[in-house]
């Protein structure tokens, strides 16, 4: 039987793409692998034993399910917390307000006891008394 060069070609070929199809199946299967290995070690679940490629990845999504629901929390108590602080600097300013307005009646309170003194007490400068000074205060 005469083989045409044609079909020896064509034979080289088929050969060629299934050594090329399984050698790229190799390195994709060897990637997977060490994908779930990776997963392996960083799922606290699958750390301590071998387990399947399915239950790896059900605890991959268990694990990230729950750390979803940390950082969730962490963001909510960190919404509280910032909505604390701006409670306690707008009472930290009314506080310091009320600090001036106290400061301010005391001040105006001692200046017109002075001026009260000075009126209920008119003979003072009949006594060679020094009168007090109402602005001094």
């Amino acid at each position: 039987a005469v083989v045409s060069t044609q079909s020896v070609h064509y034979g080289r070929e088929i050969s060629h793409r299934r050594t090329t199809h399984k050698l790229s199946e190799q390195r994709r299967r060897k990637i997977l692998n060490s994908r779930f290995e990776d997963l392996r070690e960083i799922v606290p679940a699958c750390r301590d034993s071998s387990h399947t490629k399915q239950t790896i990845l059900s605890k991959a999504l268990q694990y990230i399910d729950q750390i979803m629901k940390n950082l969730t929390c962490q963001e909510d108590t960190m919404m509280v917390m910032s909505k604390e602080r701006e409670r306690q600097a707008d009472l930290l300013r009314e506080h310091q307000m009320w600090q001036r307005k106290i400061e301010y009646l005391r001040m105006n309170q001692t200046t017109r006891t002075m001026h009260h003194f000075n009126m209920m007490v008119p003979n003072m400068n009949q006594m060679n008394m020094p009168k007090i000074p109402t602005e001094a205060m």
